[in-house]
């Protein structure tokens, strides 16, 4: 039998019982192409590939983790409910005000 626990409160889930959410989370890297002014037959590619490719810092560059991530999380009801509230986890801000007198 699975065992299922929420990733956020780590509550055990009784598939009987508890309604189970799963969330899936998908980040990739947004590469644009770069612009080209105008056509010129007498670049040439592989040499402006290499510089391009010598000036780029690729020490610990992984590009499985680097480019594209998928994640998936069980949640309970209660977390999924507080998830839906706050996807991003952002700390509201405290807005201080004057008062009208």
């Amino acid at each position: 039998m699975i065992h299922y626990s929420c990733d956020r409160c780590k509550r055990a889930l009784e598939s009987h019982r508890d309604q189970r959410y799963i969330v899936r989370i998908e980040v990739q890297a947004v590469l644009e192409p770069p612009t080209i002014d105008a056509p010129d037959d007498d670049r040439d590619h592989l040499v402006e590939i290499e510089d391009m490719l010598s000036a780029m810092d690729l020490d610990g560059f992984e590009p499985d983790r680097d480019l594209f991530q998928q994640r998936r999380f069980d949640l309970c009801q209660d977390c999924y409910q507080k998830y839906l509230q706050n996807p991003l986890g952002v700390e509201p801000v405290a807005h201080w005000g004057t008062s009208d007198n």
